[in-house]
């Protein structure tokens, strides 16, 4: 879209592998992706792809799965905090500007507490100490070609094949950043 970046998640769901799906993104018309982190991942394989792309490496999205035991102590407390402060350290190998933390996923299994806050601190220093902060104004979107349970606001999409879908969601994404304020 003329004047502004527009980003999509790599997502398991495509059924394409993340090299492919970044090639597809540029060939569609986006200009930046993001991905999720885990522990043994390829994230250098990923910034190759997008860099012979020409595309942005907009963001990591670290792991979730473990939010709760941030905020409590837990025999894997210590190990979570950790896998944040490893994605950070990717983020900053292989020029990643951003690394997006969910805090909380629903509040079931914890509560803020002090506990939370020392360790999300130990996290922002770890940051600071990369010095890897900022963001360029691209507008991200990430969308599932599946609903969730009791759901139906993406069953459209749920049969088309990865190169419509992909399609869609750009145009979709142009709509949307149209009606951003300039």
């Amino acid at each position: 879209m003329w004047n502004k970046k527009l980003c999509l998640g790599l997502n398991t769901q495509f059924g394409i592998d993340g090299v492919s799906q970044i090639e597809l993104f540029s060939r569609v018309g986006f200009d930046a992706f993001f991905s999720d982190w885990s522990r043994g991942c390829d994230i250098g394989a990923l910034r190759a792809a997008g860099d012979r792309c020409g595309m942005e490496f907009q963001s990591i999205h670290a792991p979730f799965g473990r939010m709760d035991r941030m905020w409590k102590e837990a025999p894997d407390t210590e190990d979570t905090v950790a896998e944040l402060c490893e994605c950070l350290r990717d983020c900053a190998e292989y020029h990643v500007p951003i690394m997006v933390a969910r805090a909380f996923i629903g509040f079931e299994e914890h509560s803020p507490s002090e506990i939370g806050v020392r360790n999300f601190g130990r996290v922002v220093d770890e940051a600071e100490r990369l010095d890897r902060a900022g963001f360029d104004g691209t507008m991200t979107f990430e969308l599932n070609t599946k609903s969730k349970p009791g759901r139906h606001e993406n069953d459209k999409y749920d049969g088309m094949d990865i190169e419509r879908y992909v399609t869609e969601v750009y145009i979709r994404a142009c709509r949307v950043t149209a009606l951003r304020k300039k």
